[in-house]
């Protein structure tokens, strides 16, 4: 991980409620987890959402073009690691893969939603949740919109559940429940 994550580590809370929501599905979301997830967050109101991708993302101007008509939704494309982790750090769930990116949000105490979109994910995603330091969807075949906004509505819907979710993921900033 980049070391200015040890500098972002020291601000990171147990997050209460959600307010605001990251997207990352990798640099250029083969699958196109991102729309899934754009499609099922603009059901929700009085959030906020953060979308990070890249511009060699094959779908970048579709959405750009989304996220243009929606007040709510912002993107961020080719962002350093560091400003990266500050918007992980100000988010307060995550709906992503298992990636490399899931490991800075666990570093980070960064609740997360997760679809596997590579068979190589699907063994640490189910350790991982196994674990009780992700909400893992499924696999990207098998995970629709309504699996997304039903994860989220229901945090939404049972605050104290989300708290307890995000105070095991602030544990393993200190190294609690991996093990």
């Amino acid at each position: 991980l980049n070391q200015k994550f040890n500098i972002l580590k020291k601000r990171v809370n147990v997050r209460k409620k959600i307010k605001r929501i990251l997207v990352f599905f990798g640099s250029i979301d083969p699958s196109s987890e991102t729309e899934k997830a754009i499609e099922a967050l603009k059901k929700i109101p009085d959030i906020e959402v953060i979308i990070v991708t890249t511009k060699s993302n094959p779908r970048i101007k579709n959405l750009i073009k989304i996220v243009n008509e929606e007040e709510k939704f912002k993107i961020f494309t080719d962002t350093n690691n560091y400003k990266f982790g500050l918007l992980m750090l100000s988010s307060d769930i995550a709906i992503g893969s298992c990636g490399v990116n899931l490991l800075e949000r666990l570093y980070l105490g960064l609740p997360s939603l997760v679809i596997s979109t590579a068979k190589n994910q699907i063994t640490s995603s189910l350790n991982l949740k196994k674990k009780k330091l992700i909400k893992y969807l499924g696999d990207r075949n098998n995970v629709s919109q309504n699996d997304i906004y039903g994860q989220i509505v229901y945090f939404l819907n049972n605050p104290k559940k989300f708290k307890e979710f995000s105070k095991r993921c602030h544990g393993s900033i200190k190294g609690k429940n991996i093990y």
